[in-house]
This record gives C-alpha cells, sequence and structure tokens, in this order.
C-alpha cells in the first residue's frame, strides 16, 4: 500500500493519484498499526517515530517548526518525552494554519476539517500513550537523556 501511496503522491499523472486527505489517512493508519501490531498482541510503542515520518512525508514546509519544537524543548529541558508531546500540538496548529492557508491545495473545508480531526486524534493516541510519562513529568521525577555524559560534582 505505502509504494502505491507514494507512487501517488510524487507521480500525480499515475493512475494511482490519490489526495492528500487520502494519504494522511494512510499515515494515520501506519501510527495505529505501530502503537497496536497485531503480531506483538497489541504492544507497541513507536508511534511518535512514525508520526514523525508522516510528517516529513505529508508535506515538507511542516518539518523545520517540528525540529525546532523537538530539539528547543530537548535541549532546554532534555526530556524527550515532552518534546514528543509538544510536537503533537505543534502539528495541530499546523494543520489548521497550513490548510486555512491553502498549502494543502484545492481542499474543501470539510475535507480540511476532517484532516484536522485526524491530527487531533494523533495528538490524543500521542497523550493516551505517554500519560505514565506525563504523571511523571508532573511528579518531577521523569527521566531525563543527556547527549553527553553528565558532570557528576
Amino acid at each position: 500500500v505505502s509504494f502505491f501511496v507514494f507512487k501517488g503522491k510524487y507521480f500525480s499523472n499515475s493512475v494511482f493519484a490519490i489526495s492528500d486527505f487520502a494519504i494522511y489517512l494512510c499515515g494515520l493508519s501506519v501510527v495505529l498499526g505501530h502503537i497496536y501490531p497485531v503480531v506483538f498482541k497489541f504492544k507497541g510503542g513507536k508511534g511518535i517515530a512514525c508520526t514523525a515520518g508522516l510528517i516529513v512525508f505529508f508535506h515538507p514546509y511542516m518539518i523545520l517548526p517540528q525540529v525546532i519544537t523537538f530539539f528547543g524543548t530537548f535541549f532546554a529541558t532534555h526530556y524527550v518525552s515532552l518534546g514528543s508531546l509538544l510536537v503533537n500540538i505543534v502539528l495541530i496548529a499546523e494543520m489548521v494554519i497550513f490548510g486555512q492557508i491553502g498549502v494543502f491545495g484545492e481542499l474543501s473545508q470539510a475535507v480540511l476539517n476532517e484532516m484536522y480531526v485526524v491530527t487531533a486524534l494523533l495528538a490524543a493516541l500521542a497523550f493516551w500513550g505517554h500519560r505514565a510519562n506525563i504523571v511523571r513529568l508532573m511528579n518531577k521525577n521523569e527521566r531525563k537523556t543527556y547527549l553527553t555524559k553528565k558532570n557528576e560534582q
């Protein structure tokens, strides 16, 4: 399926040309499949990484704000989970802003509203999957991640 989605996205004059909304729905199903894989008894957990892939594939304009949000949060706080959750909030804002200014092409407002609902569903899934991290963040005992060795004094 992903081959045909790729072919439809980049070779729109082909038989398999599909809309951005159809691509986005395929991306949602891929994210769901990574969060709840059938072969692993519905225990997965790579939904954030898969959502990042969806953002990269869906529209290149969406990459820079996501990267700035994630790495800005990460370098300021050293919390990967916080950066991942904030990326989902920024994704909702990006979808609404880019949708309303016409970045996604000639889509009707009804289709755009459906895309916003799918985006909110992706964000809700991220927050649901990270609810233990959210509790740890609120209790200030979430594990921090450092790219270099932490100075111990």
